[in-house]
């Protein structure tokens, strides 16, 4: 049978559409190769509002956090769209980081993407330069973001007061659904306390850039209870207790670690991470002191590179090159070596 509807002039075509809400406009697509793009011809159409809202949602979530709610004023069908976005982008940078009162106003908007909505929360991502920045308002922010199921969060302090740190909600180390946690702290966000129930089950990536821990064995812990962790990042890390070095048995072997990268920490913090954590990776960064080379397997690992720290301060020829021959002939796929050696 003839395809009739397909051979009916355009302008007809457009009439029919009209009586169709928008956002079934543009699934006429599907019919057929003429409908592909008819929709799109219509005269004094809203060709943006008929797109699906998955995709609507995914444009709004790359706007400027105010913008989004300017959106509402577009149409009836833009005026809760904002409810619905899964990948909540909050970005302050291009606030007046002079003036309080409006960086209060930005966090209201905020406030309002996060709590007024019915829908989970898939991404969380801060990226902060205000000087305004305070920890009750991400607390908040956080503990909502929990109740909504988050999957990642990353948050970015570009800039920060560094006699006001911020501390995070420890909401966030409890949290079962987190596949994702990116800290970069600037120096600013700090864990105070990490509770004995902290547990990240489903934690496949870690990164923590410029986080302070007001005890050394708040690290250790989180890192404990991460079984799946896949992804490692510990950069410029500090702690109030840096002087006491964390024994070797701290922490058991990450199985499903596939890249690590431990760098421009200090020599109590790097002792927490032994070679042998490590025996799974494709990818390892890290730092090891003379003292500490070992000669763990390492199955899998294509690229390496070592900072190797002499804390006793001698010459070069007490390198043990003994030692990396036996570390190389244990990494039968590795491609990429590269050494670094610190006094």
């Amino acid at each position: 049978m003839a395809d009739r509807v397909n051979n009916l002039p355009i302008e007809l075509i457009h009439h029919i559409f009209s009586f169709l809400p928008s956002s079934q406009i543009a699934l006429t697509s599907l019919l057929s190769k003429r409908w592909n793009r008819v929709w799109l011809t219509m005269p004094n159409s809203d060709v943006i509002s008929a797109l699906p809202v998955e995709l609507l949602c995914r444009i709004l979530s790359l706007l400027p956090t105010k913008q989004i709610f300017a959106t509402t004023c577009l149409s009836k069908r833009w005026r809760g769209l904002y409810r619905r976005i899964l990948d909540i982008n909050l970005d302050d940078t291009e606030e007046d980081h002079q003036d309080e009162v409006a960086y209060f106003d930005y966090t209201d908007v905020a406030s309002k993407l996060i709590f007024h909505r019915d829908q989970p929360i898939k991404t969380l991502t801060l990226l902060s330069a205000s000087p305004f920045a305070n920890s009750s308002s991400l607390r908040s922010w956080l503990r909502e973001a929990i109740k909504k199921k988050v999957e990642h969060v990353n948050l970015t302090f570009l800039q920060h007061s560094p006699t006001t740190p911020i501390y995070l909600s420890q909401k966030i180390l409890i949290c079962s659904t987190l596949v994702v946690l990116n800290l970069n702290g600037n120096g600013a966000l700090t864990f105070h306390h990490v509770r004995k129930s902290t547990n990240l089950p489903n934690l496949k990536k870690l990164h923590f850039t410029r986080v302070h821990f007001l005890r050394l064995q708040f690290l250790i812990k989180i890192l404990s209870v991460c079984p799946l962790l896949e992804d490692l990042l510990i950069k410029n890390v500090t702690a109030d207790d840096d002087h006491n070095a964390a024994t070797a048995d701290m922490l058991k072997p990450f199985p499903n670690l596939l890249k690590a990268h431990i760098s421009d920490s200090s020599s109590s913090i790097s002792s927490c991470f032994p070679l042998n954590l490590f025996y799974n990776v494709n990818f390892l960064r890290t730092q090891v002191t003379l003292q500490h080379q070992d000669t763990t397997q390492f199955l899998n690992l294509t690229h390496m590179e070592l900072t190797i720290v002499d804390n006793e301060y001698s010459s070069s020829s007490s390198f043990s090159w003994d030692w990396l021959n036996k570390f190389v002939s244990a990494c039968p796929c590795l491609h990429t070596l590269v050494i670094h050696k610190v006094c």
